[in-house]
């Protein structure tokens, strides 16, 4: 039930803009530093100059490595009121206000940028971010292949590169690109990171626990390698090794909402729902957009017999699966009231993501009988739990056609 992670590293790349935090902690703490003093100096200046667009700017990166995403997004608006014309302004409107959730906007800001400047790569690796964020990830690879191609040593258009890659299913490429990018920089994290996530879903382990430490090693505060490395130690059956590196990131980054959101996860793991529900509300009290959290925190609060409420969370979890936000797993909804069509989008919608991860781990029709004992595709379990309603999913074609027949949907009712 935990979930894998393996978090785009996001750049406010500009002059004087924030570091990326993957290239390691020290030198991010050093930036950070840096804008603090400029937009302490930023702040003088407009004082002095309210229209030097120049000194909005550098207050908005200073708001920006502060993680404060309002200030930045009204700093930078008043920088380009002034002057329109510098595409680093408009890359770093488009981090900010990803990071404010606003993504929409983020692509309108960088495609602004990249009119300005078409060979900005900087620009190209952000609005590869956000394409991402959005699901896009055709749309994000090309932008991340042209940031590699016209910076190569961008090292974090080249991580971004190889994670969409990883998405599209094409493993053997991102695995040369990782690799890649660590003969480049042995210490550059994100690339043991991709590596380990390779490993973890062909579900080599151990494999994965070596890269993930040496993402850990390369930057101790690497959060999604953290995250990654407890899911591989908990699949060894090192519980309590997952449980301490899961508390070590809350302890660390205590308002990072998935941070709670995965320490549940692992509490849930070994039975301890009591704690895993405090967890998890957390997470959702951080950042109530986490829709994935509903179907973990309905089943731990059914287990304690906690009803309190449980209608209002399962409203949230049968929202989220209507609209196709997150990956239930059908017997996530028994015990519930949930209607027959939701059940049958939840199966439909987990076996689509089943069928990717059999393609995606190997084409061979071996593998995918192997998975089809498994219960991969839930079919056995959802025809137990659902009955007739959901024994109209196509679960009888286990060919390559069959299976990307039910990913495009043209094979679910």
């Amino acid at each position: 039930m935990n979930k894998r992670r393996g978090k785009k590293d996001k750049t406010a790349s500009a002059s004087g803009s924030a570091g990326n935090k993957a290239d390691g902690e020290a030198t991010a703490a050093k930036v950070r530093g840096q804008e603090r003093l400029r937009a302490g100096d930023a702040k003088k200046a407009i004082a002095v100059a309210p229209k030097d667009a120049e000194a909005h700017f550098f207050l908005g990166n200073g708001y920006l490595a502060a993680g404060n995403a309002a200030r930045a997004i009204a700093a930078y608006d008043a920088a380009v009121e002034i002057n329109n014309s510098v595409p680093e302004v408009f890359n770093n409107l488009g981090t900010a206000l990803q990071m404010a959730g606003d993504n929409m906007r983020a692509i309108t800001a960088l495609t602004q940028a990249l009119e300005l400047r078409p060979d900005f790569a900087e620009a190209h690796n952000s609005i590869g971010n956000v394409l991402s964020a959005t699901s896009r990830i055709e749309e994000a690879t090309v932008h991340f292949r042209r940031a590699v191609e016209i910076a190569p040593d961008l090292l974090s258009a080249g991580a971004n590169f190889g994670h969409a890659l990883l998405d599209l299913g094409e493993a053997d490429q991102a695995r040369m690109k990782f690799q890649e990018l660590i003969a480049k920089a042995p210490d550059f994290a994100p690339a043991h990171n991709g590596i380990g996530l390779i490993f973890q879903h062909e579900n080599d382990h151990r494999a994965a626990i070596e890269s993930f430490t040496a993402a850990r090693n390369a930057d101790p505060a690497y959060a999604e390698a953290l995250n990654n490395l407890a899911v591989s130690l908990q699949a060894m059956g090192q519980h309590e090794d997952a449980l301490a590196l899961c508390r070590q990131l809350v302890d660390s980054r205590p308002h990072l909402a998935a941070a709670h959101m995965n320490l549940g996860h692992m509490l849930q793991g070994v039975g301890r729902h009591r704690d895993a529900v405090r967890s998890f509300e957390e997470a959702l009290r951080l950042d109530p957009k986490l829709d994935e959290i509903y179907a973990f925190l309905a089943h731990s609060r059914m287990y304690l017999c906690r009803w309190d409420g449980l209608a209002e969370i399962e409203s949230k979890l049968f929202e989220t699966v209507e609209k196709g936000v997150v990956t239930v797993a059908p017997f996530a909804l028994l015990g519930t009231p949930a209607s027959p069509e939701i059940r049958l989008k939840a199966a439909a919608k987990s076996s689509r993501e089943s069928a990717a991860t059999a393609l995606h781990l190997d084409r061979s029709l071996a593998f995918i009988h192997t998975r089809k004992k498994e219960n991969a595709f839930a079919s056995d379990m959802s025809h137990r739990t659902f009955g007739n309603t959901v024994s109209r999913l196509p679960f009888a074609d286990y060919s390559t056609p069959g299976i990307k027949k039910i990913l495009n949907g043209s094979a679910i009712p």
